[in-house]
């Protein structure tokens, strides 16, 4: 099983995948929505992780797309502007940012049924 990592900013994106494989959770990451989307859709597997820092698409218009291309996969969203350190609705989680490190580990491998090797 794969965390899908998606982030419009690349060093994001790049210590994101770097801090996941660090701690032995596989990470595929994307530039774009389209990119992930094309992967998920046809490969269902894991779970996805969402970044988008630059508004390049409102995270929860994608996680709209996505369900409604089928994709039923658990979303964990990093987002800036959110009133409490973690809210959680069907198959969704919200992780306020800035995020220590180990927290992120942990919800990833908990939410995502992810065991350390």
């Amino acid at each position: 099983m794969s965390v899908h990592v998606l982030s419009d900013d690349d060093a994001v994106r790049d210590s994101l995948d770097v801090l996941l494989q660090a701690n032995d959770v596989p990470a595929q990451t994307y530039d774009s929505p389209d990119a992930l989307m094309r992967e998920v859709v046809a490969k269902p597997i894991g779970c996805i992780l969402l970044d988008l820092t630059r508004k390049s698409e409102n995270p929860l218009e994608l996680l709209s797309r996505l369900r409604a291309r089928g994709v039923s996969l658990l979303v964990i969203i990093l987002v800036s502007d959110l009133p409490a350190p973690r809210v959680k609705q069907p198959d969704t989680i919200m992780l306020r940012k800035p995020v220590e490190p180990k927290d992120l580990i942990e919800a990833v491998r908990q939410e995502c049924s992810l065991s350390p090797n």
